[in-house]
This record gives structure tokens, C-alpha cells and sequence, in this order.
């Protein structure tokens, strides 16, 4: 899903951007927008993620960090 997202953002913002330059002969509020949609998911994640979910693991390196990759 966040996969998706990226790639429609990615597909739809040159294209969003260039039709608000033209529209308005600046690019000042296509930025202002992709600034404020950048200020709006960092709230969401702080806001969405449970404070649990952020505590480091109590448990150690993971199982394979351990096992090593052969070096």
C-alpha cells in the first residue's frame, strides 16, 4: 500500500504542479501545497503510532543480525 501511494504521488506531482503553474504563473502554491500534505503525514505518523510500538526491542539484536551474513 505505501508502495502505491508513492507511486501515484510520484505519477500524479509533476503533472498537479505544472497545471498550478499555469493556472497561476507560479509555482508558490504548488509548493506550499506539497509542503503542507509533507507536514500533514509526519502529524499522522507521530499522532497514528502508539507510543509501544516505538520502545526498543527488550529482547536484543534480532536473530538475524546474529547469524551473520558470512563475513
Amino acid at each position: 500500500m505505501v508502495t502505491t501511494m508513492g507511486s501515484l504521488a510520484a505519477a500524479t506531482s509533476p503533472a498537479l504542479l505544472g497545471w498550478i503553474k499555469t493556472t497561476t504563473g507560479s509555482l508558490d502554491l504548488g509548493l506550499q501545497i506539497s509542503a503542507g500534505v509533507v507536514v500533514l503525514g509526519g502529524v499522522i505518523l507521530l499522532l497514528g503510532i502508539p507510543a509501544s510500538a516505538l520502545r526498543e526491542n527488550t529482547l536484543g539484536p534480532s536473530v538475524t543480525a546474529r547469524s551473520g551474513s558470512g563475513r
